[in-house]
This record gives C-alpha cells, structure tokens and sequence, in this order.
C-alpha cells in the first residue's frame, strides 16, 4: 500500500475510535448535568455564548471576552431588580477585555457584595465561544431591602472554625485564603516519536532516557501548597494582591524523556501587584510583577503554556502543571475601550537548556464587547543566546536584536450572523543585526450553533510561518518565541514535540459539543507540511528535508468538570508520519498513539 493511502487509511481508522471512544463517555458521565456543577445560563443583555465550564486556575491569565450578570432571586421590585443588574454590571464590566486573574475578580466581588440590596455574590468562569477566551459569569442573591449591616466576616482568623478552609479571612474589602492545587494523571503512549525518540532527542539534556519504540505507559502527580490574596487600602481606590506557592511533582515509569522515579520541587508562583482605580467608567491600572502567569492575547506570539516548562527530571510532563515565568513586570493602563499594555519576561527554562531569553514590548489593544477585538503589538528580544543557522549550519547570530510586529483582528457575529466569527493574525520579524524578513500569520473561521442542542461547532484555520530560502540573501525562518497552547496554537499534542512554529504550514479542522456546562467534547485534526526543505533550528533530523509532507494528528477530548473543585480530561491521539520525516528518520517511521487521563483539583 502506498505511504499517503496508508496515511489516510489510519486517519480513517482513529476516527471511527474517536467515535465510539465519545459515545461511550457520553453514556457513562451523562449523569454530569449543568444543574449540578454550575450556576444557572446568565439573563443580562450582556450575555455572550459560553462553553464548559472552567476552574479559576485553568483561566489564569487569558482574556475576558464577557462578564455576564444574573440575580437568583429578587429584592421584590422589579425596576430595583433592574437597576441593581446594571450596578453589578458596572461593577463587573471592568474585567471584560482584561486577562483573568483570579484574586482581582474576587476583590470586584468583594466591591459588588457591598452594594445595596446585594445579599451575596459568587462567579464562574466557562470558556468562550469560540474558543480561546473566558466568560465570567456573576451570581447575585438580592436583599429584600438594603440595610446598613456589619460587614461579614469569614474565614479560619474570623471565626475559629475550620470549615472554612481554605479561606483564612474574607470580608468586603479583603480576601485571604490558602492556595491547595494538584493532579493526578495515568498516560500511555506507543512509538513516541514515530518510533525514533533517540534522533528526536539527540542533544536534548532533559533526555536523559527516551523512550524506545513500543508502548510505555507512566503516572504523574504534583501538589502546590500557597497563600494568597487581595485587598483594599483604606478608602483608596487601590487594591494590592498576590500569591506565592509551592509546587512538587512526581513521575514513576517511562514518559518521553526519562523513566523511573522523578521528583522535583520548587516555588511556582511569586508575585505581587496592585489595580488603582482611574477616574472615569473601566479605567484602571493594573502593575505586577514577579513569578506568575503571562499570555498574550490567544498565543500567536506567547502563549501561558511555554512560559515554563515541565521536562525531563522536573516531572508531572503531561499533567503540566508548571505554567509561571521566572520572571515577569506588567503594567497596563485600561481607558474604557482602549489598553496599553507594557511587558518584560523572563521564561523559566529547563536547567542546562537556556537560551537567556528575554522579551520586552507592549500592546495597544481595543475591545468593544460582542463585535470587534483588535490590538498592535511590539516585542523585541533586549537578551538571548538563541541561535540561528544559515542553509550551511553556520550561526549567523543569535535571537538577541529580534523584532516583532503583529496586528490582530477578531470579527463576532460576522455579517450579522449570531455565532459565524473570524479571528485574524499576522507578525512581521526583522532584526537589528542581520538582513531577517519573516513572517506568520493565521486566518480562522468558525460557526457556533449556541441556540442548538450540545452547542455544536466547527472551525478551520490556516496558519503559516515562514521558512528561509536558501536562494535568497535574507534570512527568512520565523521565529515563534512562545506561540502555543493546547486548542490554539500548537501544532498538536503530540507533534508538538517534533515540529516547531517555524517553516511550517498548518490546516486544523476543529468540531466541538457541549452537552452540559460541565461536559465538553472537542475533536481536532491537523495536516503539517513545510514551507521549505531548508529546515534549519528544527528538532532533531528534520534539519534538511526531501520532501514537504510532514505529518497529520487526529485529537479527540473529552473534558468534565465535576462540582467546583475538580475537572478530568482525556485524550486520544494518533500521529501519523508524513514522507518527510519518513525519509530523515532512515525510510520506515511508525504512527504515534496516546492515551490520558488527567484529574486536577482545585481549592
């Protein structure tokens, strides 16, 4: 059989999998039902399509695309009934377009439980739809009349009991609270690296005993103990806030990189800021800086998920649970529509692996709620020992002096069309030192049936990142500093680790399902191929290539979140070899399969 019809016929095969493998957890989790793990749909006009439902720490650091406010209850009057959603909307509305940081929403629950006739407040976060960004959805139990009470106080240092853990002390003004994180995951996994992790992981230090050819199945936990919280100076307008934490992991049996028993541990989160409240309605400034969790926009430049890093002998790869830069200083400023944001970042990298990157720059962005996201960025690299090579393999220099330009346009209700949207992106890259023109960009374009049972969705995107030409005088390989992130911008769980954002052309056709607000189902399915057969500063034997056909991945999850604290996912995955990475592996490459389960707890 010919190598692209075997090709087809194993994609064929994995979907007819996938298929049966959905049913199946469907008929088994269909007891999960909104009802139980999430407050009921939000009934304000600032409503926004949403999908499952999401823990707070799973948010950290992506954008608000809508904050949604519903009352359970009634004060008894209707016109009060009213203008209190429009207080709480007031109060809440200055989230909307800003990354979601957890202790910051609590200090604006904190600012809401305060208003009059506003017995109690609580929220949830779901995922967008489409995809990429979160919806904060505010509960609100009325008082039947507004009257002036003592503030409530909660918590361990307030009342002695400890059923109040985790919280130590919340009142209206101040939220502090111990920070206990964790996961469990069982992983398997046959013909890692197409059955050649040693050519893949060649000068790989975290590789310290790749996996062979065959199966090999691991477990993973981790465990992040911390403090943190948020509360108001005085009767300032200003909030200071923070967090640190401590993060153990663990791995016992063969993963990709490493085998037996692996434990690692180390301070995860560190930082503290300060949100000051600027004249006028949705101003703020918002500083932090330190050890914490940084993603621009979706993660076409950077992305949460390499900002640090899980290999080799830190343990818990799949699970993942490391996420923090090593160091971080963000300040944005907020005026209604409009943020200007200022960033330096250090990534955290793997111990005898770093490249000394740094990443500085700023983004000018504007958001006017359901229709229109749009924003400019800068970067530039100020220090990096990074290389890049010329067609020969000669370094030509290093990252350090890399500049980037990136525009980005998002598109919702397209045409008019409630649920049709396109999100665009595009970065041009030069560089002080050397003749560089490289570019990137992803044009995506999807339909979401919010109105239909199990909120059906389909989307495909194209994304390109250039490759350099041998022929000419300029050297043209993107660079994609930290683009990623799972259901965004990496390549595919599991050719993540053999193929770059570099030199690569990507076409990813993504279904998705929402049987309940606790419960998704999503299915992507990715063809790779390169840009050119130079393919130097890719991974391993991919340097130079004899054709361009590089790989396909089918991905099916299923995710469940399971009352407040919990959330399981699992994955099947299969990788299927193109002849390019037949041919630079030595002429026979087998396909890669995974399976996981991962359980993660939250509190």
């Amino acid at each position: 059989m010919k190598k692209g019809a075997a090709m087809i016929m194993s994609i064929r095969r994995t979907m007819a999998i996938s298929g049966l493998y959905a049913l199946f957890t469907l008929s088994a989790f269909c007891s999960f039902s909104a009802a139980d793990t999430a407050p009921p749909a939000p009934e304000t006009a600032q409503d926004f399509a949403k999908g499952t439902q999401l823990a707070p720490e799973f948010g950290e650091g992506v954008s608000i695309v809508a904050v949604s406010v519903r009352l359970d209850g009634s004060t008894g009057d209707q016109a009060r009934d009213d203008a209190l959603k429009q207080q709480i909307t007031e109060a809440g509305g200055g989230l909307q377009g800003e990354p979601f940081q957890r202790f910051i929403a609590e200090g604006v629950l904190g600012r809401i439980r305060k208003l009059p006739f506003v017995a109690s407040a609580t929220y949830a976060l779901y995922e967008s739809i489409p995809r990429g960004q979160v919806v904060m959805v505010i509960t609100a139990a009325p008082a039947a009349a507004a009257a002036e009470q003592p503030p409530k106080r909660e918590g361990v240092l307030a009342t002695g009991e400890s059923e109040d853990l985790p919280i130590l002390l919340k009142d209206d003004r101040t939220l502090f609270k111990v920070i206990l994180n964790g996961g469990l995951g069982a992983y398997s996994t046959r013909n890692p690296f197409f059955g050649h992790a040693d050519l893949f992981t060649t000068g790989n230090k975290a590789a310290q005993h790749p996996a062979g050819p065959g199966r090999t199945t691991w477990a993973e936990a981790y465990i992040e103990p911390g403090l943190g919280g948020i509360t108001r100076l005085g009767d300032t307008p200003a909030y200071p806030y923070g967090a640190v934490t401590y993060l153990e992991s663990a791995s016992w049996g063969q993963d990709l990189y490493d085998s037996g028993s692996r434990y690692h541990g180390d301070f995860e989160q560190l930082y503290a800021g300060f949100i000051y409240d600027l004249p006028g309605k949705r101003n703020a400034l918002n500083v932090s800086a330190g050890k914490q969790i940084y993603q621009l926009r979706q993660g076409f430049l950077i992305s949460k998920i390499p900002g640090s890093t899980n290999l080799g002998q830190l343990g818990a790869l799949w699970l993942g649970p490391r996420l923090a830069f090593d160091a971080t200083a963000v300040a944005k400023i907020k005026l209604g529509m409009f943020g200007i944001e200022g960033i330096y970042l250090k990534p955290t990298e793997y111990s005898g692996m770093e490249t000394n990157t740094r990443i500085s720059g700023g983004t000018l962005s504007y958001k006017n709620g359901k229709k229109v996201d749009a924003a400019f960025t800068y970067l530039t690299v100020p220090r990096s020992d990074k290389f890049y090579l010329d067609p020969n393999g000669t370094v030509l220099t290093t990252r350090e002096g890399l500049r980037t330009f990136s525009p980005s346009l998002w598109l919702f209700s397209l045409f008019g069309v409630d649920g049709l949207w396109f999100k665009g992106e595009y970065a041009y890259q030069d560089h002080e030192h050397i003749d560089m023109s490289a570019y990137a960009y992803a044009a995506w374009l999807g339909y979401d049936a919010a109105k239909l049972p199990w909120t059906p969705g389909i989307s495909y995107r194209y994304t390109y990142w250039s490759g350099d030409d041998p022929g000419t005088g300029k050297y043209e390989r993107y660079d994609p500093l930290l683009s990623g992130g799972q259901n965004n911008y990496v390549p595919g769980m599991l050719v993540s680790s053999v193929l770059l954002n570099a030199n690569l052309n990507t076409h990813k056709v993504t279904l998705t399902a929402k049987p309940s607000d606790a419960v998704g189902l999503t299915l992507e399915y990715s063809l790779h191929s390169a840009n050119e057969l130079n393919n130097r500063g890719a991974i391993g034997p991919l340097q130079v290539l004899q054709s361009k056909e590089l790989a396909q991945e089918l991905d099916l999850f299923f995710n469940v979140f399971i009352g407040k604290n919990y959330y399981i996912q699992l994955l099947l995955a299969e990788a299927v070899p193109g002849s390019a990475v037949t041919q630079a592996v030595g002429g026979s490459a087998a396909n890669w399969y995974a399976v996981q389960a991962s359980l993660y707890w939250f509190f």
